[in-house]
């Protein structure tokens, strides 16, 4: 037990480490788009006067629980903190903190749900080593937040379930209503807890009274004088009415706390469903948005899960998972349908792993087809799969056929390969950002006054120094991609003397994008273009690239193929051209 205790310790000293190593992996430099949005809300908000962010595309939550930090920091203490660059480092370290208490997370609920130590213990080490969940602690974002909160809620319904009380019901709620403060997407799990909660009621047989509102004032009464209730059966008209007030309590609790939470998605109801609305229709239609062009063509479901399976956990959490589901599906079938039929709603509903299990089910199957398909949108799973990770391996080391010295050369083996993997991602935190490299170079070798380009919707370079030159900026995602978009695009080639790519955030999907039979927003001009300039056809010759790709021992792990948004924020490739002739397309 002693030594549980110790390994468990280690591995999140682990997580603490490993979730701040990365902070400051920019210099302060506000160089991921979305974390740069909530800075800039940031300086529009304060407590209690504005507290109006009039934005939903994100919940409001986050925002104020920065900005509270950041206004009692600088009362209480003195700190000068509530302002644009210093609210970056302060809100990763919130981020770093969540994530540490996600790890925690992992551990209770995996304990709870398998009744095992030493599985709870596996499930905390692979999160510790699952390299998006680091990347992501770097970052002040929104899926943080929903992350940990989606955690707490599944643990607090597998609490309510051990033990349906009032209190826990109401803790859920409020949990609840923190997560879908956050981001509006969680509304997925309301019909799942309405209906364990409908059906955790009918499984009582027995209440210390039969009217739910004469329970609460028994409750005190007995409580005060430390008398035991007294039990009676009671009818099953009695156990629905008690359902329909759980059920009422957990949404009136729900949506008070939600008004606490984000009042301004209540008071601009209209402006909160219209943004809300507009979401939903980027998330089906990839075309929308010239930064989701990167999304069209790919197959909902299977993009995700090898981006999760590559670089998310890497292949050895990811094959540990795959086996981990084969173990928890086998042992699912063996519970739910091999139960006596006497049985059967009960195996149901007080199965602790079927309702994780279903949480994550209907997270995947939802989220999994949207059009669009950000790495982030899937963080929430990564607890599930550190879980099914530890089952597997758990599995796998009780084979019969592996002798207990195997067992353990088995764990080690498995363990250590997967840090190796996990190692090579952090060393990306030991070297400068390639974005900070580019610009240190163009300060020393582009001659001042020099004509450089910039592409529209990415972040321009140098990122300082940027007067000392002419920046034109190539307006690439514009449609149609026809001739008269290109008479003014070779006017600008014409004009540079330099060809910037601060990223492939353009440069990948438009090169994918070349065929007008396939898609509705076609670049043919625009593909040839970037196949003319990196094949030197173009006048322009390759004069600095900058990579920070994973490393370990020298080997070098290209992920260049990962989705954009797992290398453009803490290591994107950068490309720079200079011209040598006056060729154009």
């Amino acid at each position: 037990m002693k030594n549980n205790i110790v390994i468990l310790l280690v591995i999140l000293l682990f997580i603490f480490i490993t979730r701040f190593i990365g902070n400051n992996y920019d210099h302060g430099l506000h160089l991921h788009p979305d974390e740069r949005w909530l800075m800039m809300l940031n300086d529009k908000l304060h407590f209690p006067d504005q507290l109006d962010p009039d934005f939903f595309a994100y919940g409001s939550l986050p925002s104020y629980t920065l900005k509270a930090v950041l206004q009692t920091s600088d009362s209480l203490l003195g700190t000068n903190i509530d302002n644009y660059d210093s609210a970056l480092m302060v809100g990763r370290i919130i981020a770093s903190l969540l994530d540490i208490g996600v790890g925690w997370l992992v551990f209770v609920t995996a304990r709870k749900i398998s009744k095992n130590q030493q599985v709870a213990i596996l499930a905390t080490l692979f999160y510790s080593l699952s390299f998006f969940p680091i990347q992501n602690s770097n970052f002040f974002v929104v899926d943080n937040f929903v992350n940990f909160l989606t955690s707490l809620t599944i643990y607090l319904t597998l609490l309510y379930f051990e033990k349906p009380n009032i209190k826990q019901l109401i803790l859920l709620a409020i949990s609840y209503a923190a997560l879908i403060s956050c981001k509006i997407t969680p509304i997925i799990f309301l019909p799942l807890i309405m209906m364990l909660i409908f059906k955790r009621s009918l499984l009582t047989n027995t209440q210390p009274n039969s009217s739910f509102l004469k329970l609460t004032m028994v409750k005190i009464k007995n409580t005060i004088m430390g008398l035991e209730p007294r039990k009676t059966k009671i009818t099953k008209y009695q156990l629905l009415f008690q359902a329909f007030l759980k059920i009422s309590l957990f949404f009136i609790t729900g949506l008070t706390f939600a008004y606490m939470f984000m009042p301004y998605a209540f008071i601009k109801h209209q402006q909160f469903l219209r943004e809300v609305i507009n979401q939903i229709k980027m998330n089906s239609n990839a075309y929308i948005f010239p930064y989701t062009l990167q999304y069209i063509g790919t197959t909902p479901y299977i993009y995700y899960l090898k981006n999760i399976f590559l670089w998310g956990v890497g292949p050895i959490i990811g094959l540990l998972a795959i086996g981990g589901l084969f173990v928890v599906l086998t042992r699912q079938y063996q519970i739910i349908f091999q139960a006596p039929k006497t049985k059967f709603s009960l195996s149901l509903v007080l199965n602790h792993e079927l309702i994780y299990f279903s949480f994550f089910l209907i997270y995947f199957l939802v989220i999994g087809r949207s059009a669009v398909k950000f790495m982030r949108y899937m963080l929430p799973l990564y607890p599930f799969l550190a879980y099914l990770s530890a089952q597997g391996l758990s599995s796998l080391i009780k084979q019969k056929w592996l002798s207990p010295r195997l067992s353990k050369i088995l764990v080690v083996v498995t363990l250590g390969f997967a840090s190796l993997w996990t190692m090579a991602f952090l060393n990306i935190y030991t070297r400068p950002h390639t974005r900070v490299e580019a610009t240190d170079w163009m300060l020393t070798n582009i001659p001042p006054g020099s004509v450089i380009s910039q592409e529209h919707w990415d972040d321009g370079l140098p990122l300082r120094g940027g007067d000392r030159f002419q920046s034109v900026e190539f307006p690439l995602y514009e449609q149609p991609d026809d001739q008269k978009k290109w008479l003014t695009m070779n006017q600008k080639i014409d004009q540079v003397e330099y060809i910037i790519l601060s990223s492939n955030r353009l440069s990948a999907p438009l090169r994918k994008l070349n065929d007008c039979t396939l898609y509705q927003a076609c670049y043919p001009l625009t593909a040839k273009y970037y196949r003319d300039l990196f094949a030197g056809r173009l006048g322009f010759e390759k004069v600095a690239e900058f990579t920070s790709r994973p490393n370990i021992f020298g080997l070098e792990i290209n992920d260049d193929n990962a989705d954009e948004s797992f290398t453009v924020y803490d290591h994107p490739q950068v490309l720079i051209f200079k011209k040598i002739n006056g060729l154009n397309l």
